[in-house]
């Protein structure tokens, strides 16, 4: 893990096996991160740059992999998985964006861009196969996606 800056925060609790958090940074001022891997295989990456950015992470159960990516200031991931080889990707480029995604289950995904201001991703996902893919980019976009049951796909583009 790296910090650089000042008043950052980190909290990365791993229980099980074979967990890993392969890149962690944080560069600026006043961001945290809390990542908690329970079970077996599972990988969080982090990279937050800029100030008062937070991500929470939590994955249980096995193989389940978060990539968070945060460039400016007070932006916010807070991400759940619980099952088998969920995946979600996740990167915000401006100010005050903020991502919430849950999944449940086993082998869903999540792959969420968000670029300007202010934009918001409410997400979750219950089943199997699911898979959600949302670009939004400018200011003050919202998009909210809920998902149950097998092989349900979401595309959501804003501009």
């Amino acid at each position: 893990a790296t910090q650089k800056g000042h008043s950052n925060y980190a909290d990365l609790d791993q229980d099980g096996t074979r967990n890993g958090i392969d890149r962690f940074l944080q560069k600026g001022n006043y961001n945290r991160a809390d990542i908690d891997q329970v079970g077996y295989g599972n990988d969080s990456n982090t990279y937050q740059y800029g100030d008062g950015n937070e991500t929470n992470v939590a994955q249980y159960i096995y193989d389940n992999e978060s990539d968070t990516v945060q460039v400016g200031d007070g932006n916010m991931i807070d991400a759940i998985q619980f099952g088998i080889q969920n995946d979600i990707d996740a990167e915000q480029r401006g100010n005050g964006n903020t991502i919430s995604a849950s999944q449940i289950g086993a082998k869903n995904d999540l792959d969420a861009e968000q670029r300007g201001s202010g934009n918001m991703l409410t997400s979750s996902q219950f089943g199997t196969y699911n898979r959600i893919t949302s670009h939004q980019h400018g200011n003050n976009n919202l998009a909210q996606l809920s998902q149950q049951g097998h092989a349900n796909h979401a595309n959501v583009v804003q501009h």
